[in-house]
């Protein structure tokens, strides 16, 4: 007998990008480095370079990489940081879910570019899922997922939600 798909807790797909990756490791030396100068300056002013480094040691912590899984009957946003107490992880079962659309551009050359501008909107990420559920809800999540790995996502979402129909409809058949 066949193995349906459906039947493996297999992961099916990982948005993943090592630039950003690697301009969030970047990023969380830079903390760290600013931290460690501000307790380098400790005794010139201890209550200042106490919370500079404390609020610089919190970020570095708390910066988190955005991930999507897929997997045969569900998918699942990764918020994962450093520190397991604030990754957070939201599932989605195809179940529950009408539709899935994505909107936005953020790409990767788009990041390069908008990292020389004098104004950057860092905490109001560029692209946008949107899943509109069985029971009438809409959620809209804002990501910094770039377009071409999130449409990469949806792409194999789509194939995922399909097959799981299908065999939901076989299975009621049957």
């Amino acid at each position: 007998m066949i193995k349906h798909p459906i039947d493996s807790g297999k992961r099916l797909y990982e948005s993943f990008s090592f630039f950003r990756l690697f301009q969030l490791l970047f990023l969380k030396a830079m903390l760290l480095l600013f931290s460690f100068i501000a307790l380098i300056h400790y005794k010139e002013n201890p209550v200042v370079t106490s919370i500079v480094a404390i609020v610089m040691i919190f970020f570095s912590l708390y910066t988190w990489i955005e991930v999507i899984d897929v997997y045969p009957d569900r998918f699942i946003l990764i918020y994962d940081t450093l520190i397991p107490y604030f990754s957070k992880r939201v599932t989605y079962s195809f179940d529950d879910i009408k539709s899935i659309s994505i909107d936005g551009f953020y790409t990767l050359s788009f990041e390069l570019v908008e990292d020389f501008l004098p104004i950057r909107h860092i905490y109001a990420p560029w692209n946008r899922l949107t899943i509109e559920f069985r029971n009438g809800e809409i959620k809209t999540i804002r990501t910094r997922i770039y377009k071409g790995g999130l449409r990469k996502a949806v792409q194999h979402i789509m194939v995922a939600y399909h097959q799981h129909l299908l065999h939901n409809r076989i299975n009621h058949t049957a």
